[in-house]
């Protein structure tokens, strides 16, 4: 399931750092228009970041090499292993996408600790 990952300039009433695009739960409460609060919205930037990550602005800024892709399985894994692990959007997100998108996330790596 690919998801629509253009570039966006706000995201939840808070500017989107520039030079960067929504990854991992900011990307998927976006693209699947699910109604649930990102308390700590995450992006990657175009370019590096020195330390791999920093927080701007109540953002957390990922350097280019973290860019997962433009499926909905790599950004929910982005999720599970960068961000902490928000329930509601949890739920919200297993009501909102087919039952065999999960499942195949699933299976897809059935040693992979975040996807079980």
């Amino acid at each position: 399931m690919r998801l629509t990952t253009e570039r966006v300039r706000a995201f939840q009433e808070k500017s989107v750092p520039s030079n960067a695009r929504l990854v991992g739960w900011s990307a998927l409460v976006h693209s699947l228009g699910i109604r649930a609060p990102v308390r700590k919205p995450c992006a990657v930037a175009e370019g590096h970041i020195r330390g791999s990550r920093r927080e701007e602005l109540n953002w957390i800024i990922f350097d280019k090499r973290y860019w997962p892709g433009e499926g909905f399985d790599s950004h929910l894994g982005f999720a599970l292993r960068h961000e902490i692990i928000d329930p509601l959007i949890l739920k919200r997100l297993f009501e909102t996408v087919p039952q065999n998108v999960v499942e195949n996330f699933v299976l897809n790596a059935p040693t992979g600790g975040p996807n079980r």
